[in-house]
């Protein structure tokens, strides 16, 4: 692995103790373990830095192995998997720049209960932090991982990846602990207030998109295999695509059904169609042959009925004069649409709208040059995703719904 990677590898892991679930807990554990005593206070902070960094050294190696095992039981080349861990990490890191950040917040957290406040207990702290600040250092975490257990499998430099992460980790930590302790929790609260603390996502998108491009230009004849495997890549992203608009649609026909409301209902069935559709692409991809039903068709029907509605405010017949022979324009047709009727509404509806823009850039990516492909391919991350936000805000007005029900 180059140097200029490795050091990309420890700032991400310098700028992962600056997230929301990291900064907070701090200044709480060494006010529970200190009480006010300076020495315990420098000890406790270096046996939590210790912690963290060698948990996160674990699940890194764990990766590694793990990576290193299924590679010799699939078929693919080390170049294939190289380049599309570096579409991944792009693509990762264009998500923290949009209202996808905001998803991964949902992802349950590990709190762990420490009986007594010895300063011994912060080792065991630090060796679980990791898992119970997942939620806010989501992506970087994936992204670690990821490029650990390619680093396993192709070159065996998985230790110096995990390393240079967990020491980034370590050190930073090390470093705000002991600030906590000689400067008073005033300056933590300062940290937190910071300008890298409230564009951490914003840093850390920045930093995933480096990594991903030297991870990608470094692999060997990258300009030759890359194409072949951005259009592989884009397919592949269909599988989180089928999950991310099944969630959505759910969310979208609970809340209709809730209401008693049909044109949420109509969106909703026609997204579920469309998720199906993306997952049989998925499984085209690894072989497995689906019969053609028409879902394209069908879910573009129900989900113009469905905006058709909600833009007249009664049920309206949409003409569709395309056909499974131009299934760009049904798409495109759709995204329109889609914007038309949620402009000015809805900001998370209308992010939405990527979703059914992935299937104008899978056809586009037939076409495209080489050169293009490199960037549809992480974009197509992002569009599968955009589904998420809405299904977040769905399932928390759901929720609401039924409180306010309640007796």
């Amino acid at each position: 692995m180059e140097p200029a990677q490795l050091a990309l590898v420890y700032l991400l892991g310098v700028l992962t103790s600056f997230s929301p679930c990291y900064l907070p807990v701090l200044p709480i554990m060494l006010a529970y373990i200190t009480r006010g005593s300076s020495g315990r206070g420098v000890a406790a902070s270096i046996l939590f830095a210790m912690g963290a960094s060698l948990s996160t050294a674990l699940y890194g190696m764990l990766a590694a192995e793990s990576a290193s095992f299924l590679s010799s039981l699939i078929a693919i080349g080390f170049a294939q998997l190289t380049i599309s861990t570096g579409f991944l990490l792009v693509g990762l890191g264009l998500a923290q720049l949009t209202p996808i950040k905001d998803v991964f917040a949902l992802t349950p957290t590990l709190t762990p209960k420490v009986q007594k406040a010895s300063v011994a207990s912060a080792f065991i702290l630090g060796l679980v932090f990791s898992l119970a600040a997942a939620p806010c250092s989501f992506t970087p975490l994936v992204a670690y991982l990821s490029t650990v257990a390619v680093e396993g499998a192709r070159s065996g430099e998985a230790l110096a990846v995990a390393a240079a992460f967990a020491g980034g980790i370590g050190t930073s930590l090390l470093a705000l602990g002991l600030a906590g302790v000689l400067f008073g929790r005033k300056f933590l609260g300062k940290v937190a207030r910071s300008a890298l603390a409230r564009y951490y996502a914003q840093v850390a998108g920045a930093l995933l998109i480096a990594l991903g491009v030297f991870t990608i230009v470094s692999t060997e004849n990258f300009s030759l295999v890359a194409p072949q495997v951005a259009r592989a890549f884009i397919t592949f992203t269909c599988a989180l695509g089928a999950l991310a608009g099944a969630l959505a649609a759910l969310s979208i026909v609970r809340v209709g059904l809730r209401l008693e409301s049909p044109p949420p209902v109509l969106l909703g069935v026609g997204l579920a169609l469309l998720s199906v559709h993306r997952a049989s692409r998925f499984l085209a991809l690894l072989g497995i042959s689906a019969p053609e039903l028409y879902l394209r068709e069908a879910s573009a029907v129900l989900i113009l009925a469905g905006l058709g509605a909600f833009a007249a405010g009664k049920y309206s017949v949409v003409a569709l004069p395309f056909s499974a022979e131009w299934p760009e324009l049904l798409s495109l047709a759709e995204v329109i649409a889609w914007l038309t009727v949620w402009a000015r509404r809805d900001a998370y509806a209308l992010f939405a709208a990527l979703f059914i823009a992935f299937d104008v850039l899978e056809g586009a990516a037939r076409v495209l040059p080489g050169e293009a492909l490199l960037l549809a391919a992480p974009v197509s991350l992002v569009l599968q995703l955009s589904a998420l936000p809405l299904w977040k805000k769905l399932s928390l007005k759901t929720a609401m719904l039924k409180l306010l029900e309640q007796p």
